[in-house]
């Protein structure tokens, strides 16, 4: 699988998400996000609530 490509936008969000978490779920959830961008992940990072990823990355080839 290709990597994918973040906006500035997607990554902010992303980001401002991830800052009203605890160190250890930022921990995991920064893994899981990386892994995903980096194509190594089908879906991106779970944050465990009912707000969906805003993060739509887009593959560049």
């Amino acid at each position: 699988m290709p990597a994918r490509r973040e906006t500035r936008s997607e990554t902010e969000a992303f980001q401002a998400r991830l800052a009203r978490r605890s160190a250890t779920e930022r921990q995991r959830i920064a893994a899981e996000h990386r892994a995903f961008i980096d194509g190594e992940k089908d879906d991106d990072a779970d944050f465990g609530d009912a707000q969906p990823a805003q993060a739509r990355a887009v593959a560049r080839a």
